[in-house]
């Protein structure tokens, strides 16, 4: 396996993770989003989880399957779907 194709998957898997970070860190400002003590530590704890459920393997469909329904959230322009739920949990 060539040099280039090893830093293309190690990438790859760093950006999955940093996604599953920041979905976890929107996860819990949606829940929160009227709470004036946010508690960052919380926050983080929360991308951390986001992290881990991005990594597991077992949780890989769903997750792959949940960004595939935000990208058509964001492609289509519903942006009353933004403030739902469904689009702002992790899984």
């Amino acid at each position: 396996m060539s040099q280039h194709k090893k830093y293309t998957i190690r990438a790859a898997m760093v950006a999955w993770t940093a996604l599953g970070f920041f979905r976890g860190i929107h996860s819990y400002n949606y829940e929160c989003k009227n709470d004036k003590t946010k508690l960052y530590t919380v926050q983080f704890v929360y991308g951390i989880g986001g992290s881990l459920i991005y990594i597991c393997p077992f949780l890989l469909p769903v997750a792959v399957v949940k960004e595939i329904y935000r990208a058509e959230i964001v492609l289509r322009g519903l942006e009353n779907h933004k403030k739902t739920r469904y689009y702002n949990e992790i899984l």
